[in-house]
C-alpha cells in the first residue's frame, strides 16, 4: 500500500503544478480499481502529502510541498 502511494506521489511530482486527474492516476496503478486509487489519494490528503483542486471530473490532484 505504501509503495502504491509512493508511485502516485512520484507521478504527481513529475506533472508539477499542472496536477493530474484521477483518470490519469488510474493509469499509474492500472491493476487497481478507481475506488482503491481514490482511497489511496484520500489517505495521502489526510496525511497532508497531496491535495485536490476542482470538483469531480474536472478535479486535479497535486503533491503538497
Amino acid at each position: 500500500r505504501e509503495t502504491e502511494k509512493e508511485l502516485l506521489l512520484k507521478h504527481l511530482r513529475s506533472v508539477g503544478a499542472v496536477g493530474a486527474p484521477v483518470s490519469e492516476l488510474l493509469q499509474v496503478l492500472k491493476d487497481r480499481s478507481r475506488g482503491h486509487v481514490r482511497a489511496l489519494l484520500a489517505e495521502l490528503r489526510d496525511a497532508g502529502r497531496a491535495r485536490n483542486s476542482g470538483t469531480t471530473k474536472a478535479g486535479r490532484w497535486h503533491v503538497e510541498p
